[in-house]
């Protein structure tokens, strides 16, 4: 009797330990239309301060856009690390409002190892096709630490327009991208999330393609029945040894009217 109960004990122990631990967190990627409220009536500080307070509710925080309103992000985001998009190409260096615009907010239980921020070299527009030159777009790389777990994380905002040269620009930085992401290797799992501004709906090929190049899943978030398009995404590849689980993923209604985007937030756990 008292050997069988020690078995049980012993087979539940063993159990339990062999049990996959499990990483969880929550992600928002959100492009807020953060330009100067001189640019549009819809800009204003109020709108900007109710998506940072609604953010605080995730751990990892994605935004796009962000190029006039850094200096409330300490006054929400103070028990979170901050990557703020500095480079540029203009002749005032780190300038914010000529960045990138992108922002990666990360809660303070999860190390950032290391970082990294990416000017794409190529962009189309002045004062037309989207002005995307009028800033310096490009990408936000991390490895963020969870324990002896590393995740890769990369926010990104290409070109926007639909003109030949807007086409090539965003091509270009496509490859950029995939170049970065190889060079990262494939040990670690990765997380992509941005603005692609190529719609899934009309130019499914090369989101598939950028698929295909980098061995990524894409998350769908949407539904085609009631969304007009699909140009923010979420993307991830699983590690050698550590799997990304999408729990859930879809519109953080809160948010939903607060930018000309979509906010999506997602649930991911993983196994370890």
């Amino acid at each position: 009797m008292i050997y069988s109960i020690r078995l049980t004990l012993y087979l539940i122990l063993l159990f339990n330990i062999c049990q996959p631990e499990q990483i969880n967190f929550k992600i928002l990627s959100y492009n807020i239309f953060g330009l100067p409220e001189i640019f549009s009536c819809n800009n204003n500080s109020n709108r900007i301060k109710k998506i940072f307070d609604e953010s605080t509710n995730f751990d990892i925080i994605l935004f796009q856009e962000n190029w006039d309103y850094q200096k409330y992000l300490n006054d929400y985001f103070n028990n979170f690390n901050q990557i703020i998009s500095q480079k540029t190409k203009f002749i005032i260096k780190d300038n914010c409002k000529r960045s990138s615009g992108l922002n990666m907010i990360i809660s303070k239980h999860i190390l950032i190892d290391s970082y990294d921020e990416v000017m794409f070299s190529r962009c189309n527009g002045w004062f037309s096709n989207a002005n995307d030159c009028l800033v310096s777009k490009g990408f936000l790389y991390s490895n963020l630490k969870f324990d002896d777990v590393n995740i890769h994380l990369y926010v990104t905002h290409l070109d926007a327009g639909n003109s030949k040269k807007d086409i090539l620009a965003r091509n270009h930085q496509v490859i950029e991208l995939i170049n970065h992401i190889n060079l990262v290797g494939s040990q670690n799992p990765i997380i992509l999330c941005g603005d692609f501004n190529i719609d899934y709906y009309i130019n499914s090929d090369s989101i598939n393609d950028f698929l295909y190049k980098t061995d990524f899943e894409i998350v769908k978030w949407d539904n085609k029945s009631k969304k007009e398009e699909m140009i923010d995404y979420i993307f991830y590849r699983q590690g050698e040894e550590y799997k990304i689980n999408v729990i859930d993923c879809k519109i953080y209604q809160t948010l939903i009217d607060y930018s000309d985007h979509y906010p999506i937030e997602c649930n991911i756990s993983i196994d370890r």
